[in-house]
């Protein structure tokens, strides 16, 4: 997936702030509560290691095991070097804050531990210092890495989102105390099936197979074959996310594994602010597109479900799975499917209204004309039909008159971004899928109330109206970095 816009004022590490911050209890669990919940106690004296922890997702579990679980030991996280900037640099520049270090837990930042390694290099380029180190120290894994572009050739997303696993899987083996290993998948990774239960469906195309034809075949050779070992899959990411979770239960041997599959995962519910959100992927990018007026046209299907998932009620399932895991210390990978369709479903239209009444109510300073309601075709001609209408009536004139005016423009650019965005998340809008939940729901029952407080992943608790108008509020406060001091100037403007 790509970006819908950029913005020099995006910061990565914003969720990261939250943890320094000074203002704002809401933002910090109280460490009593936490003192007396079970699956806080659980990741006392232990130290987790995490990939992917840069990621949106990734980022909400650091700052919610740091916040939750306050007498966790360290958190290992693979890291990258990038732009000729270290490791180490990488993580302080993520942890940079504006605002002093809250007195009420100064040491926590320390518990992060970066370890410098690729994780599409043949044992993640580890040194053997580092391997020492996690096989010594790590109790609890969590795999958030990933290559979520839907374009991408599909031999570099099985070096992304396949062979890791081999690398990871051998890893945990010189694990001394492991007791969980997480991985993250996809709620869409058995997209070919309507009904997709809480079980590993096994990969038409064995992993194994798979992995030695990308050895063997040069790149050109693996994309002329790829629409045929893809299949039925609309991408090579849901492909690989189906082999990996293959992969795992095969080879996981004696090692404590789950898999959890997130839907469509969106900004935050509660934590660590009410619609947070970092990333223009998703659901974001449909808001700002719409909100900016960038766009009146998504191809999609009004009927049926939009299957959100607020990043924080994902991140409670994750850490809240860990420790069923340890508890089960069977040979079983258990799968939880994160989503809400079943349990809260909220229906494209009702998500269009409240999404454009919010707007509304609230208009970003960013719009190059007045947000409308959009047309929703679901056919590819009709869709092309109003895009292209929409271009000529007002995008490329207002691209020209800006030129003309010696204004530098990207309305053309990301127009073009957005309808390829649409195009590729096509079969994503336009189909609906039945999960089932039970995995899920049986934890959350399990909890104790204590428990409960802290790590909601109940989906049928959240507000819609409430959720929708947080989202649209999100984007406009981290994405586009807009005051909500500015709606009464911009509703002037919307008018």
């Amino acid at each position: 997936m790509m970006h819908l816009y950029r913005t020099n004022h995006l910061c990565t590490g914003a969720v990261w702030h939250c943890l320094l911050s000074g203002s704002g209890s809401e933002c910090f669990t109280d460490r009593k509560m936490a003192n007396g919940s079970s699956l806080s106690n659980f990741y006392s004296a232990r130290s987790v290691f995490i990939t992917g922890a840069t990621g949106f997702m990734g980022k909400v579990l650091v700052e919610k095991l740091l916040r939750s679980c306050p007498d966790i030991k360290n958190i290992y996280v693979l890291i990258r070097s990038k732009n000729q900037m270290d490791t180490k640099c990488r993580v302080e520049k993520l942890l940079n804050s504006k605002v002093p270090l809250r007195s009420e837990n100064p040491e926590a930042l320390s518990k992060i531990i970066s370890i410098n390694g690729e994780i599409s290099e043949p044992d993640f380029n580890l040194s053997i210092d580092n391997v020492k180190i996690l096989t010594e120290n790590v109790s609890v894994v969590f795999h958030f890495a990933a290559s979520v572009r839907f374009t991408e050739p599909l031999k570099q997303s099985i070096r992304s989102n396949l062979m890791p696993i081999n690398f990871l899987l051998q890893l945990c083996r010189k694990m001394h105390s492991l007791v969980a290993l997480i991985h993250l998948s996809t709620a869409y990774s058995n997209c070919t099936k309507s009904f997709i239960d809480e079980i590993v469906y096994p990969a038409i195309v064995p992993p194994k197979t798979i992995i030695e034809i990308i050895n063997n075949f040069s790149e050109v050779i693996t994309e002329k074959i790829s629409p045929i070992l893809i299949g039925d899959h609309p991408n090579s990411y849901t492909f690989t996310k189906c082999l990996a979770e293959t992969l795992i239960k095969q080879d996981h041997g004696n090692i404590p594994a789950a898999i959890v599959r997130p839907s469509i995962v969106s900004s935050s519910l509660h934590e660590p602010y009410a619609g947070w959100v970092d990333s223009f992927n998703h659901s974001s990018g449909f808001i700002l597109a719409i909100a900016t007026g960038l766009t009146r046209n998504i191809q999609c299907c009004v009927n049926n479900c939009v299957d959100l998932v607020p990043v924080d009620v994902c991140i409670n399932l994750v850490i809240a799975a860990a420790r069923e895991t340890a508890l089960q210390n069977g040979n079983e990978v258990k799968v939880y499917n994160c989503t809400t369709g079943g349990l809260n479903p909220l229906a494209s239209r009702i998500y269009s209204k409240y999404l454009h009444e919010t707007i509304y109510k609230n208009p970003f300073c960013q719009m190059i004309r007045a947000p409308l309601q959009t047309q929703t075709p679901t056919n590819n001609l009709t869709f092309s039909f109003f895009m292209m209408l929409d271009y000529i009536t007002f995008i490329y004139p207002a691209d020209l008159l800006l030129n003309l005016c010696q204004k530098k423009s990207q309305l053309k650019n990301q127009f073009n971004k957005f309808w390829k965005f649409n195009y590729i998340l096509k079969t994503f809008l336009t189909k609906e899928w039945s999960f089932s939940n039970n995995n899920m729901m049986e934890l959350w029952n399990s909890l104790s109330a204590e428990d409960r407080k802290i790590f909601l992943f109940d989906v049928k608790q959240i507000d819609w109206p409430i959720y929708i108008k947080n989202s649209v509020l999100g984007c406009k406060q981290y994405l586009l970095k807009e005051s909500l001091d500015t709606v009464p100037s911009t509703k002037k403007f919307y008018r």
